[in-house]
């Protein structure tokens, strides 16, 4: 049974976590807005979707169901190991899956876009990668919100630092890729 003060540490964590997510975009929208134009994020927002499609396959649901099987079993070590690879197991077929139609995608019709496809390849790995689910599982929030602020600092900083031109738009997708991949 989870005590009081655990629920009330974890409410504070999200909290914490979804009050900086809404600000992140607050922050750096404008600035990025300004320099890359509407040109910029129109296309980053376009390849970042279809990414996204390609993602959505490769997740299969598995943030939710994952986080209450690893919920129900987290303090019997043995089983809840047992649950994580199989899920894991599974997350890595579909995305395998995912990424070779990913990957043909791009070579039939990336046009004038196929190296930014390309480095949202890492993105793509994020949510392959991702086992926040197992962390929530734990109730570990702690965990899950301190690296997420902490990547999100270092992409605003990247972003207001490395991007000043039109032309940096590889380098802006390059950041937010790799961050969603580090997350």
């Amino acid at each position: 049974m989870i005590e009081k003060h655990a629920i009330a540490r974890n409410f504070i964590y999200n909290s914490i976590f979804k009050v900086f997510q809404l600000a992140t975009p607050i922050i750096t929208v404008p600035y990025v807005a300004r320099v890359l134009g509407s040109d910029g994020i129109g296309i980053y927002a376009f390849t970042g979707a279809v990414m996204a499609y390609f993602s959505i396959f490769a997740a299969l649901g598995v943030g939710q169901y994952g986080n209450r099987s690893i919920a129900y079993v987290r303090d019997d070590i043995e089983e809840r190991s047992r649950i994580f690879f199989e899920i894991f197991s599974l997350k890595l077929i579909s995305s395998l899956i995912a990424l070779t139609a990913y990957i043909i995608f791009i070579l039939n019709f990336g046009g004038d876009y196929k190296i930014l496809y390309f480095i949202q390849i890492l993105a793509f790995l994020g949510v392959v990668l991702d086992v926040n689910w197992f962390y929530a599982g734990l109730e570990d929030f702690k965990k899950i919100v301190t690296r997420d602020i902490s990547i999100r600092i270092i992409s605003i900083i990247l972003i207001f630092t490395l991007v000043k031109t039109k032309e940096d738009i590889v380098i802006y997708v390059f950041i937010l890729s790799a961050s969603f991949f580090v997350c």
